[in-house]
């Protein structure tokens, strides 16, 4: 049987490493959309002592919230999560604050796991659709997360 408690919160500080390019209509010439940034990522949601395969979280980034799925989660301790993984849920969108401006981003897939110390690592790409609301001819962005 499951157990559910939910409402509990960790924030993992950290940095992010974005690489990508986008072309616009004014500008049809491929564009790179590349740097990093300090940035601090928060998991909400999820149970604290007693993890199941499956069960929901929201995982957010400044303004950016998604939905990601716990995949054979192994062992739980209290506000760490041993050997979990997590994948970004199908068809999310929201908009990502870099350094060069706003991205609206349409992720197509999203990968996360913390380790038997804490750290929490991830990957989330997706298809930008806009930067500073200058909508996208085409655009792809990879933005990877690493923190504790």
């Amino acid at each position: 049987m499951a157990c559910v408690g939910r409402g509990d919160q960790t924030t993992y500080a950290g940095s992010v490493l974005y690489a990508g390019q986008i072309t616009t209509a004014s500008n049809p010439t491929q564009q790179p959309i590349t740097g990093s940034f300090l940035t601090a990522l928060v998991v909400d949601d999820y149970t604290p002592a007693c993890a199941y395969d499956q069960m929901q979280f929201t995982i957010t980034l400044g303004t950016c919230t998604v939905v990601a799925v716990a995949d054979g989660v192994a062992v739980a301790r209290p506000n760490v999560f041993v050997d979990a993984a997590f994948v970004l849920a199908p068809a999310q969108s929201c908009d990502i604050v870099l350094p060069s401006g706003v991205a609206h981003v349409d992720f197509d897939d999203g990968v996360f796991g913390i380790d038997a110390l804490g750290h929490l690592a991830g990957d989330m790409n997706g298809t930008v659709k806009s930067l500073n609301g200058i909508e996208a001819t085409t655009g792809h962005i990879d933005l990877q997360f690493t923190g504790q």
